[in-house]
């Protein structure tokens, strides 16, 4: 069952105000059995001085993600204090315009926000209730991405449709990856696209997402160097960066590294990202030792400078673990750690699964490859312990149902209180 709906759509009024929709990838996910990263919401109305007023009732910080001149609409991100999910507010002045300016089908569906949050606990009581003028509801069925007819796909709307189909695990339809194709030479300035292409580089299994982008051409832009590595290799097979990708899911050895994984390097990037960064450099033949090469591919990414300096180290220690280890025998016997004078740290724990997954990918000797697996077992066994919160996590319905009273509440202010927001681009209000 689809769940279209027409294009021809009535609006949806809490009260007397504004009408106002769950969008995105807040409708998106529960009709995948998912829980939202976060809260999309549009409203017929002031998008600043509502998400001034939303952050004043989360307690929290609103911030102008995006201005377009032309459809004359914002992006405002709201972030509550307590670090709990945001929320992601855009004008919707015409339900049936709004949504055919969406860039893929599923994403242009929305769901009235006055209706119960209980609907949410299954995707089959949620979809009488999604607005879906385009078929997004069929093509999460045949777990395919579509463009929005008409639609063209920018630099952010490219790596986004690549984030989305490495996350969701569907195909790539062929018309938009003929688009993106036909298009990625335009792909700059890539910044826009930054935070879609760092997603799908963490969400990737088995090397999907960098087998996309070089198959459509998007590598170029946040790799400067590509075009000349890619002419240098014979083969671009991201071996290593498959290898790395596999042993995080499949290897039961990652297991107590899934809290240094998510430890922020610096905004944005965490540490299984700079560690994916860095499988890639030497999927391209680079290593420590290319220093300005390294910096020149990185220079699309435009990353911190702390992370930059990160992946390099990651790097140089790789290169000294993965030699001792191939050379592991009577000449090396013992803790190699202390053979090569390396104390247990994050650098050391990410070179050593960069090596690890080295010689799984180059067919290594097993005794190279049991010197490495006992290497990152002893590097897990020194890693800080954390507390973990024994407290189940709320389920969708009540997330639903608190996002909801928040959003509702905001709504009321500024029918109660106008003028009391000034967002302001790249501002805190």
């Amino acid at each position: 069952m689809s769940g279209v709906r027409g294009s021809s759509v009535q609006t949806s009024r809490h009260g007397d105000m504004q009408p106002i929709y769950w969008v995105g990838g807040a409708v998106r996910d529960p009709l995948l059995g998912r829980i939202p990263n976060d809260w999309d919401i549009a409203l017929e109305g002031d998008v600043r001085e509502y998400a001034g007023c939303l952050a004043r009732v989360v307690g929290g910080k609103a911030l102008l993600l995006r201005h377009d001149h032309l459809e004359g609409y914002d992006v405002v991100r709201v972030t509550p204090s307590d670090g709990s999910r945001s929320f992601d507010v855009t004008a919707m002045y015409e339900l049936d315009r709004s949504l055919a300016r969406s860039d893929l089908t599923i994403n242009a569906m929305v769901v009235p926000l006055h209706i119960d949050p209980s609907l949410f606990a299954q995707p089959d009581t949620l979809r009488p209730s999604v607005v879906d003028p385009f078929g997004g509801i069929r093509d999460m069925e045949d777990r395919v991405i579509k463009a929005v007819p008409g639609q063209w796909l920018g630099a952010s709307r490219m790596m986004r449709t690549i984030r989305l189909a490495v996350q969701y695990d569907f195909e790539l339809d062929p018309e938009a990856g003929e688009d993106i194709r036909g298009n990625a030479h335009t792909v700059r300035p890539f910044a826009s696209g930054k935070p879609h292409f760092l997603s799908a580089l963490r969400a990737s299994r088995d090397g999907r997402a960098l087998r996309l982008m070089d198959e459509l051409g998007l590598l170029r832009w946040p790799i400067v160097s590509y075009d000349r590595l890619r002419r240098s290799k014979r083969t671009w097979g991201f071996r290593l960066s498959a290898s790395v990708d596999r042993l995080l899911v499949e290897d039961s050895i990652c297991d107590g590294l899934r809290t240094h994984f998510a430890r922020p390097v610096s905004e944005g990037v965490d540490r299984l990202t700079a560690l994916k960064i860095a499988a890639l450099l030497i999927d391209m033949g680079l290593s420590h030792t290319d220093g300005k090469e390294v910096n020149d591919a990185m220079a699309g990414l435009a990353l911190p400078q702390r992370v930059d300096g990160v992946i390099i180290k990651i790097l140089r220690c790789h290169a000294d673990l993965l030699s001792a280890l191939n050379g592991y025998g009577q000449s090396l016997e013992g803790d190699i750690l202390n053979q090569l004078s390396l104390r247990a740290d994050s650098t050391v724990v990410d070179a050593a699964v960069l090596s690890l997954c080295a010689l799984h990918a180059t067919g290594g000797r097993e005794e190279s490859i049991e010197a490495a697996r006992r290497t990152l077992r002893l590097l897990t066994e020194s890693l800080p312990e954390k507390t973990v919160s024994k407290s189940p996590s709320p389920g969708i319905v009540q997330l639903v149902d608190e996002a909801r009273g928040q959003a509702l509440s905001a709504l009321r202010l500024m029918s109660s209180a106008r003028g009391i927001s000034d967002v302001r681009d790249g501002t805190q209000c």
